[in-house]
């Protein structure tokens, strides 16, 4: 184990001391050589006499505004004040969440069928202001079958609240009468009956949502195991409880429109098993995403309409080993103190993170990497606590934002009243936290190397394997811990590494 620390020299004076008597010592050794180097030393004595005088003051002068300037400074010179000190993640590379271009076709098709259903909704009834989508078609049916479930914004005039349009079509035309539906009060099933992969059927399904700015419905459900399921933006409804699920195929929400007649869902939570999670998430209220063997893919973006409150209650986003991306329109998030809880876990996949933090944020993977930028606002009061917790088996960068500059006035700094930790089991640990931070940290490592680089700090212990430090009075505590690995701290280094 290695913990590496410099402080800065605070005596110029004896390192000038000590060039001069070496300078003089080379002197006296001339003096006792050739007469011709005595003589040149003593005509250029004058001149280089008053060299001296003229830079001394301007080399005591850049000392002097060295030491100022870092003053309270543990660093290391060969990295300082350079950004890229820390690992920082590049979450601007992160992609726009796109769905497919074109849903998968069958290559050859002799026959098609129509099918149209209405459904109308009134919001007196709870048991009857809701409405699912259930296919039953068994998993092993993908080998012939595929299509995809498309929620759109219908028109005005339509006849029923909800319309749904099913278009059949496949190679072979005994296997259409395959499909199958039956229509209730607030349900629409289908069925398929698989009998052979030599055939290919396709189903396109589109659901027409009539406009109106007053739509409320309890509940909407949509289950498969094999289509596609895409929400198109600007459907102008309010449903408070939406469920997506499809087994194997991919889910794409789109909520990039705000001011244009939103969607708004108050509880979403929606799944696959091995296909992807994408899309434009707005997390109204409690936000629900998972996945086991695919991935999650999405961007978090604020609720800006006129009238409607934004005020996030969970955000949760789950995998078994499918990797994690998770970004965040920040710029956009109205300046004010969040409450909810984040969440986002893996059992082995790897996680990259943009999250906003209210109370608490969770960041975690068993066996995976992790990279994480967390985003902070200000809290409503000075007393309110707010924890941070990070823990992986692989590499881990974890940065911490100050709060937004637009924060109000009457905001508190939250980061004065942190409780974090950050472990990794067996790699590498990069923790930036700004200079907003203040409180006690502590950073531990059982075996492997410690960096540690911090600013405006009252009280430092470091020794092998551990530092120990105090920054200003406040109530913040942060523990960094690392079994095996490499730990790297930086501590308000910066006004924000963000």
């Amino acid at each position: 184990m290695a913990t590496e620390k410099t402080i800065i020299e605070r005596s110029p004076f004896l390192e000038k001391e000590k060039h001069d008597d070496s300078s003089l010592k080379l002197a006296n050794h001339a003096d006792h050589g050739e007469p011709i180097n005595q003589l040149i030393t003593r005509k250029w004595r004058p001149l280089i006499r008053v060299l001296c005088c003229s830079l001394l003051p301007l080399t005591l002068l850049i000392l002097s505004r060295n030491n100022l300037r870092h003053n309270h400074l543990y660093y290391l010179p060969e990295i300082f004040n350079e950004r890229k000190v820390f690992r920082q993640p590049d979450f601007g590379s992160l992609e726009i969440p796109q769905k497919k271009i074109m849903p998968d076709r069958c290559p050859a098709v002799v026959t098609s069928r129509s099918d149209q259903f209405g459904f109308d909704f009134t919001e007196d009834d709870v048991a009857a202001n809701r409405w699912q989508f259930l296919d039953f078609s068994p998993a092993e049916s993908r080998k012939s079958l595929r299509g995809e479930i498309t929620v759109d914004r219908g028109i005005s005039s339509q006849l029923h609240d909800m319309e749904v349009i099913v278009i059949t079509r496949s190679s072979d035309e005994d296997d259409l009468t395959n499909v199958q539906f039956n229509k209730s009060d607030f349900m629409l099933n289908m069925n398929y009956t698989y009998e052979s992969s030599d055939v290919c059927t396709e189903v396109h399904i589109q659901i027409l949502l009539r406009p109106s700015n007053k739509r409320f419905l309890e509940r909407f459900d949509i289950r498969t195991n094999i289509l596609d399921i895409n929400y198109e933006p600007s459907l102008g409804w309010e449903i408070n409880n939406l469920f997506t699920h499809t087994s194997h195929g991919e889910i794409f929400l789109d909520s990039r429109y705000p001011f244009e007649a939103p969607l708004i869902t108050h509880n979403v939570s929606m799944s696959s098993i091995d296909g992807m999670v994408l899309g434009f998430f707005t997390p109204d209220e409690h936000l629900e995403l998972h996945n086991e063997a695919g991935g999650i893919e999405v961007l978090l973006c604020p609720r800006l309409s006129d009238g409607i409150l934004f005020d996030p209650k969970s955000i949760s986003i789950t995998t078994v080993s499918g990797r994690i991306r998770v970004g965040l329109l920040h710029d956009f998030w109205y300046s004010k103190p969040y409450t909810h809880q984040t969440k986002i876990e893996s059992i082995s996949g790897n996680i990259s993170a943009h999250v906003p933090h209210g109370l608490y944020t969770n960041i975690s993977t068993m066996s995976g990497t992790l990279e994480t930028m967390i985003r902070t606002w200000g809290a409503a009061s000075p007393n309110t606590t707010n924890g941070i917790y990070t823990t992986s088996r692989g590499d881990s960068s974890v940065t911490l934002c100050s709060p937004s500059d637009a924060s109000s006035d009457r905001d508190y700094n939250p980061l004065t009243n942190t409780i974090s930790t950050h472990e990794v089991t067996e790699g590498k640990l990069w923790v930036g936290y700004p200079l907003t931070w203040w409180g006690s940290m502590e950073g531990k490592i059982e075996q492997g190397k410690l960096t540690f680089n911090g600013h405006n700090l009252e009280s430092v212990t470091l020794r092998e394997g551990y530092v120990e430090a105090t920054k200003g009075k406040a109530d913040s505590q942060m523990k960094a811990h690392i079994t095996t690995g490499a730990l790297y701290i930086y501590l308000g280094l910066f006004e924000s590494y963000c």
